[in-house]
């Protein structure tokens, strides 16, 4: 009778060892994180335009060719134009967009080979109220954005 309580005892044992323990999968290991690369920050040359004019004089065209030093031959570039409040609605879209295409033809003429969007954006973008000759001056530009890797 001992041998057979012993032999039950044994029995559950090894039954127990076997079934009883749940196979663990081991802890899944979080991959390392993704190094992500530094975010693209553009850089933003700003460009004055006088009141209901399009055309770029020699500062503006200095200020164009000196922000492409450094810059790499094709980076992408955005030219957004904008005007102060005074016209219409029509009028100051016209015109933002007369002054985003006037910076466009001058980059072209230095032979920029990245690709170049014009944008224009009338009075959508206004820097501050626009009520003062300062202001007003502050708003009629066009934003040359440098878009950098």
């Amino acid at each position: 009778m001992l041998v057979k309580v012993l032999s039950l005892v044994f029995s559950l044992c090894l039954f127990g060892c076997v079934h009883g323990k749940k196979s663990v999968d081991p802890k899944p290991v979080d991959p390392k994180p993704e190094v992500l690369p530094p975010p693209v920050v553009p850089e933003v040359t700003v460009v004055k335009f006088g009141f209901d004019s399009a055309k770029l004089h020699k500062e503006q065209k200095e200020s164009i060719t000196k922000a492409l030093v450094g810059k790499p031959v094709d980076a992408p570039i955005r030219v957004i134009g904008y005007t102060d409040s005074q016209g219409s609605k029509k009028y100051n879209l016209n015109l933002s967009k007369k002054r985003a295409k006037s910076v466009e033809k001058f980059l072209k003429s230095l032979k920029v080979k990245g690709v170049i969007t014009v944008e224009a954006k009338g009075d959508t973008g206004l820097l501050n109220a626009d009520k003062t000759v300062e202001q007003h001056k502050a708003n009629r530009r066009v934003e040359v954005v440098f878009v950098l890797k």
